[in-house]
């Protein structure tokens, strides 16, 4: 895109993806070799087919009550590590846990899961969250490590589940070392024919004046000038299940490069490019849209993914109920810029 010809010499291009809502990626305990499968039995279709973390299991909308689960781990667990998961069932209650692919909760007899519980065995450092999507309700706030996911008592069914598992020291840090360059003030480009620019000019407000009693010294305007924007803005349509990107550059002998997430620990960087996903992007409300540039953005200013707080613009892969700049994002502006 940008610099082109300069981009072609660069091997091995590594960006920053989000994913939103049910996308099958987990990029934290990838990184670390372990990952979790799960499938759901729901009334009257049985068993689904098995998902990735953190992946949707079940059905939503349907009014289709989950009766039974299973989780299994990758290989990348130590033998003696183990994730222990059981379900509250209706007409019988708590069941005792189980491991690894045995079956939580019953079949073939009509009694709908109504809560569970997972925790990790011989796994400290690691979190386990989950959340359920709960008949009349909708979907429940994550929690994690044996927390009750659910309701008891209330003869409410389980409908769906969202498992994944983090490393904690992953998650430790929430910016990068280093930062763009030039301080607050930066302009944008938006690519002729991206449909998305009252999008972009909302989440720019919005990082810009956040409200709630937050405030920061950042400064953007659109340029159409592509050789003075700091921060470039592309429409792609792809099937690779992202809905936004980022990828940073910064200047090696003269060219622009693509910079791996460790040199963002050593080096500033000039520019970013932001990558909208037309083909899943158009499904989300105007707020998602204006949240999920935002965390794009927020990228781009050197801010890292988040896996263990859902209630943060930069939570790594649902963005839950934000609805716009968050507190914390808006203190590492105010501390890089």
């Amino acid at each position: 895109m940008k610099k082109l010809l300069s981009l072609l010499l660069v091997y091995g291009m590594l960006i920053s993806i989000f994913v939103v809502w049910e996308e099958p990626i987990s990029e934290v305990s990838a990184i670390n070799g372990k990952s979790i499968l799960y499938r759901a039995h729901v009334s009257h279709i049985g068993w689904l087919s098995t998902v990735h973390e953190p992946e949707v299991a079940g059905t939503t909308g349907q009014a289709l009550p989950m009766e039974a689960f299973v989780i299994l781990r990758n290989a990348g667990f130590a033998n003696d590590q183990e994730i222990e998961y059981r379900a509250h069932v209706s007409h019988i209650g708590w069941q005792n846990y189980v491991i690894n692919g045995a079956v939580a909760g019953t079949t073939g007899q009509a009694l709908s899961i109504e809560a569970v519980q997972i925790r990790l065995i011989n796994m400290p450092g690691w979190s386990v969250f989950y959340r359920t999507h709960m008949s009349g309700i909708g979907w429940g706030n994550w929690v994690s490590n044996n927390t009750v996911s659910g309701t008891t008592g209330q003869n409410r069914p389980i409908e769906a589940i969202q498992i994944y598992i983090v490393d904690n020291s992953s998650a430790s840090n929430t910016t990068y070392a280093r930062k763009l360059e030039g301080g607050p003030r930066h302009s944008y480009w938006v690519a002729s024919g991206n449909g998305y620019l009252t999008s972009i000019s909302s989440a720019v407000n919005g990082l810009m004046w956040p409200g709630n009693g937050m405030s920061n010294r950042m400064d953007l305007w659109r340029t159409t000038n592509i050789n003075e924007s700091r921060m470039d803005f592309y429409q792609i349509n792809s099937n690779l299940g992202f809905v936004a990107r980022t990828s940073t550059y910064r200047m090696v002998n003269g060219q622009y490069r693509a910079m791996p997430l460790t040199e963002r620990e050593t080096h500033d960087w000039v520019y970013g490019e932001i990558e909208i996903n037309h083909a899943l992007m158009q499904f989300l409300s105007p707020d998602q849209r204006r949240d999920m540039i935002i965390h794009e953005m927020m990228h781009v200013y050197g801010a890292k993914d988040l896996p263990t707080n859902p209630n943060s613009v930069m939570f790594w892969h649902e963005k839950a109920n934000i609805t716009g700049l968050t507190s914390d994002a808006n203190a590492i502006l105010n501390a890089k810029y």
